[in-house]
């Protein structure tokens, strides 16, 4: 029977701990009754060592409050005097008396620096509101390392909340007992940094605090606190002995994510039955891949490197089989498991959360694919500028022994089981690598892993990223070549689907369209992009259809929410995107988006809409060579052609055929595979364009024998329920399809069941 795998982290914990007591005499400093305990609960962790832990995603929701609190004071956490009367309201000497506890149990090392940020209020007897109890979690967190919000997110509570819930309910802020809020986030290295000045700031410090306690925990949809039915967190409410028990739990929970260990004594904990379950699924090799219908599994929360967590649950993946999947892929970020760039400290939990992964999925025969993702020197969504993996060789080394430890870790777990994808999508600000730099560098991680595991499976993501060209420097490297075939960009409205490149320089030219077009036609151009001070001028047949000014506005104004190379002649801003519509008084021949001022535009689409017809016209985003920019012509029926060819592609069946045809070509004179490891269709795609897309896009794979991955969340069939509540509320987006029915299957993922009858066509 599998170990209690969560006792490791407390157990290493408690040994520090007790050879710190015992050494330095400060038991005093910690409450007496707090090292009893603890000894006991290291004598209750051997004793249930070899006992299987009922998964708490088994267990119905009117329990999961009870559960916390007795794993809370399993761990040690709870006094004796705090296990009963949980309705009724704590205060800050017992809730301190808690955190005391977690501290001296995860963080030995900083339990001066606790006692000392809780010195004004650890003894006061006075009642708490939820505010402060917010607030002095958040005091023990930070000194304790643990991140209160992931730093790329910061976004003020009040702006995530829906207009009709009263977040602040009862909160008056005026709280004497507590330090200033100021004071923890403060510093003087980060606010004189461009990066990361945003943190010291007023904004910031204002809404840490309530942010930390309604941000996504430890992986299974939980927040520090509890929000009520209205999804409000009630912070000018008692705080309760329950809520205290439960938060700190929480804390504790997330704070096996930010503990590292030595490297070299880590091992594996794929159990024996796991790793002869995976020896009986279907043979693989770089000559011959299984007929893989595969789906991407991000954990619960992907808050990684934030002390967030991760927890991949074991009922997602029986959800998977049970809709006929047998292959996962699993973006992985190398700051999950190594601390930064320090390749000598390893979090065990991270790799305890994957080994479970691997468990799931060799009892439902369902192979396995790490792949690495972000990494220091390498971000998939980053800032672009900040990609050093192309030509540093310190970041090179961190990316090969990220891949010599996972095989060398993972040696035992056979290849028909388990396979790694070294890098998503590679990318750069100048479009990426060339094929002779991508080749050595992934040949160096290739060697590595061979060095250790001959027969693992490995496979090398093409160059062009979403139109995947081919890797010539790994043809012969035995190994399987990864493409993404995002074809249809956000709000695409038909399939067939025009795509035209939109990155178009003023002096290359005007984008143009002829054909007869009636008076009561629209023109609607959605420009997301402008360099310098332009005016957009939409000329029918010479005449101003419609204008629009751009390029001047602040950050925040006019949808413009970033500007590059401030104060230079480079000078642009992006925008969320500005759309301005033409409507034609009298017949028109011909139209023309002309810009005065500036140097380019990047346009997302354009849509031509008459009585018998509307279009849109897409944009892939790259840059119009010279001579190149398009010049289209529409017929009566909406067919588009265009006076160069190349400058225009009808994405259809046909398209689909030759792209996957040149793959195929490929495979057969080199011998190497092609897979499809990641597609999707967002939830802004047009749901009849999506069905249809999806159908002849499976259908060209299976044809020519691809196997295939889809990403999750909105791009697939199956949708997290508790990512669609909160994408509701945080982000106020609706993830579902419009027109789309869904399905609730197993109690928390909602079914496509349209697209999902789609990919089951092609999943037998």
């Amino acid at each position: 029977m599998k170990k209690l795998k969560s006792a490791l982290c407390l157990l290493l914990s408690l040994t520090m701990l007790l050879g710190i007591l015992s050494a330095c005499g400060e038991a005093a400093d910690t409450p007496q009754d707090t090292q009893t305990e603890t000894q006991q609960q290291t004598e209750k962790e051997n004793d249930i060592e070899d006992t299987e832990i009922k998964d708490t995603t088994e267990i119905k929701d009117s329990e999961i409050e009870d559960i916390e609190i007795r794993k809370a004071i399993d761990f040690g956490l709870v006094s004796e005097m705090l296990q009963s009367d949980y309705d009724s309201q704590i205060s800050y000497a017992e809730f301190c008396s808690i955190l005391d506890n977690f501290v001296s149990v995860m963080f030995p090392d900083s339990f001066d620096d606790w006692k000392s940020a809780s010195g004004n209020y650890r003894d006061a007897d006075v009642p708490m509101s939820r505010m402060e109890g917010a607030l002095v979690l958040l005091y023990a967190a930070e000194c304790c390392g643990v991140d209160a919000v992931g730093y790329e997110y910061n976004i003020p509570l009040e702006d995530l909340m829906p207009d009709n819930v009263n977040f602040y309910e009862g909160v008056t802020w005026d709280y004497p007992l507590l330090p200033d809020i100021h004071a923890p986030y403060y510093n003087e290295t980060l606010a004189n940094s461009e990066h990361y000045a945003w943190r010291c700031g007023l904004d910031y410090a204002d809404n840490a605090s309530k942010r930390f306690v309604e941000y996504m925990s430890y992986g299974n949809g939980k927040t520090y606190f509890d929000y009520d039915e209205h999804y409000s967190l009630n912070l000018g409410s008692a705080f309760t002995r329950g809520d205290a028990i439960r938060a700190v739990e929480r804390l504790y929970e997330n704070a096996r994510f930010v503990q590292y260990v030595p490297a070299a004594g880590v091992s594996c904990t794929v159990s024996d039955a796991a790793i002869a379950s995976g020896g009986k699924l279907p043979e693989v090799s770089p000559q011959q891949l299984p007929k893989w219908r595969g789906y991407s599994v991000s954990p619960g929360n992907w808050n990684v490197g934030y002390g967030g967590g991760m927890l991949y649950e074991k009922e997602w993946i029986e959800v998977l089989r049970s809709q006929g999947f047998n292959f996962v892929r699993v973006p992985l970020d190398s700051r999950m498991i190594f601390k930064d760039s320090d390749m000598s400290l390893v979090n065990p939990a991270y790799l305890e959360t994957m080994d479970d992964l691997v468990e799931y999925c060799a009892e439902a025969g369902i192979h396995v694919c790490f792949d690495l993702h972000d990494m220091p020197g390498f971000y998939t969504g980053g800032d672009d500028s900040q990609i050093t993996l192309w030509n540093d060789e310190k970041t090179q080394g961190i990316f090969v022994e990220f891949w010599r430890f996972l095989a060398e870790y993972y040696k035992d777990v056979p290849t028909n089981l388990l396979s790694f994808n070294l890098l998503n999508e590679p990318h750069s600000m100048d479009g990426g690598p060339s094929d002779a730099v991508y080749s050595a560098i992934m040949l160096k991680a290739i060697d590595a892993i061979r060095k250790i595991t001959p027969a693992r499976l490995i496979f090398v993501d093409m160059l062009g990223v979403l139109r995947g060209i081919p890797v010539q420097g790994l043809a012969n490297a035995q190994v399987v070549q990864a493409v993404h075939p995002y074809f249809l960009s956000d709000g695409t409205q038909q399939w067939p689907n025009y795509v035209i490149n939109g990155f178009i320089h003023r002096n290359n030219g005007i984008l143009t369209l002829n054909g007869a077009f009636p008076a009561g036609t629209k023109i609607t151009a959605e420009i997301v992009s402008v360099h310098g001070d332009s005016t957009f001028c939409m000329e029918a047949d010479g005449r101003t259809a419609a204008e629009v000014a751009l390029g001047t506005e602040a950050e925040g104004e006019n949808g413009c929410y970033h500007i590059g190379e401030k104060g230079t002649d480079g000078e642009y801003r992006d925008y969320s995107g500005v759309h301005f519509t033409g409507k034609l008084t009298e017949n028109c021949n011909q139209i023309k988006l002309v810009q005065e001022g500036g140097w380019w535009y990047a346009i997302e689409k354009l849509t031509v809409e008459t009585d018998t017809y509307k279009v849109t016209v897409n944009s892939n985003g790259n840059v119009v060579g010279d001579g190149a920019v398009p010049i289209l012509t529409f017929d009566e029926k909406g067919g588009i052609s265009a006076q160069e060819a190349d400058t225009l592609v009808c994405q259809s069946r046909e398209w689909l055929d030759e792209l996957f045809r040149s793959y195929r070509k490929f495979t057969e004179e080199t011998g190497t595979p092609v897979m499809v490891q990641e597609f999707g269709f967002n939830e802004t795609i047009d749901y009849k364009a999506t069905l249809a897309a999806a159908e002849d896009f499976l259908s060209v794979l299976e044809e020519y024998d691809i196997p295939w991955c889809s990403w999750c969340s909105a791009f697939g069939p199956i949708l997290d329920k508790r990512e669609y509540e909160w994408g509701q509320m945080s982000w106020d987006r609706d993830l579902k399809r419009n027109g789309a029915e869904y399905e609730t299957v197993s109690g928390n993922w909602l079914i496509d069941t349209g697209l999902m009858e789609v990919y089951q066509r092609h999943m037998k």
